[in-house]
């Protein structure tokens, strides 16, 4: 009984702990979500090359020569793919709690793109650390799939028609 009556009062103590806790949680989004979506706005609205200076052009680890030339090319991309019509975040993958890759499918007329915003926290902000863009990633995709096929494909059973 007395073992009961602890257990009873653990999963209580626990329940309310996480009920406590759930929406402080749920209400904090990382400060780089804000950053993302405000960069694909600017691409959209064709200003990608003044989106990468404002995204990373404050940090003091990143040179402006470095910049420059991924300016030049995310500024492009409206003229080089079409309009862009869309995107959603594919994926946001963390290493610890201080490094974040989120990948983005941004969704243009002639054809999708990977854009990948790498964030750094040493502290309690988060600090964008890199952009990378992924043309090949509609490559891997189909690789994947084909894989997939012949992979579905040697382990299905064939029936023999009479």
């Amino acid at each position: 009984m007395r073992d009961l009556i602890r257990a009873l009062v653990l999963v209580v103590g626990i329940s309310i702990a996480i009920m406590t806790a759930a929406p402080a949680l749920a209400g904090k989004a990382p400060s780089y979500e804000a950053e993302i979506e405000q960069f694909m706005k600017r691409l959209q609205k064709k200003e990608g090359g003044d989106a990468i200076e404002d995204l990373l052009g404050g940090n003091p680890w990143i040179a402006p020569a470095t910049l420059e030339p991924l300016r030049r090319m995310i500024a492009s991309y409206p003229t080089s793919l079409g309009e862009l019509v869309g995107w959603e975040t594919l994926d946001v993958t963390t290493a610890g709690d201080c490094y974040a890759v989120i990948s983005v499918l941004a969704r243009f007329e002639r054809q999708p793109l990977t854009i990948e915003f790498r964030y750094y926290r040493a502290d309690d902000t988060w600090m964008p650390f890199g952009v990378e863009t992924r043309p090949e990633w509609t490559t891997e995709v189909g690789e994947k799939a084909r894989a997939r096929v012949i992979e579905k494909s040697a382990t299905s059973k064939v029936i023999a028609v009479p």
